[in-house]
């Protein structure tokens, strides 16, 4: 069941395309950005502050909620908002999981919450 009227699909799908593309190019960069401090599991490592970075904490993160939104965009159904719903919890969690690590291993880290928005630029 589509959650949009049918109408208005070729404008979601071209909209939903361009952001899905621009959410991935953003993981891309921000994940090429932090080089050798980027783990697949949860690490320490030095903190990068420079690049996206100086926007948002989680940059990868943040393309990854762009890149689902436009996802939800081309294929506006209820499975897909299933879809949706399930990847951006996991995400804020996985999120959420790294942020406690970091915050109790690196004075640094804990410096750079306090001026850096957590995944949304120009949110406190």
């Amino acid at each position: 069941m589509f959650l949009l009227p049918k109408n208005v699909f070729p404008f979601t799908l071209l909209i939903g395309a361009v952001i899905n593309i621009i959410g991935i190019i953003i993981s891309c960069v921000a994940t090429y950005q932090l080089r050798f401090s980027f783990s697949v599991f949860v690490e320490v490592r030095d903190i990068v502050s420079k690049g996206l970075y100086r926007f948002v904490r989680h940059h990868i993160y943040f393309g990854y909620v762009i890149a689902f939104t436009g996802f939800l965009l081309i294929m506006p159904r209820q499975g897909e908002l299933f879809l949706y719903i399930a990847s951006m919890s996991v995400t804020l969690y996985r999120a959420h999981l790294e942020e406690r690590k970091l915050i109790a291993s690196s004075d640094d880290y804990r410096v750079y919450v306090k001026r850096t928005p957590f995944i949304l630029p120009f949110s406190k």
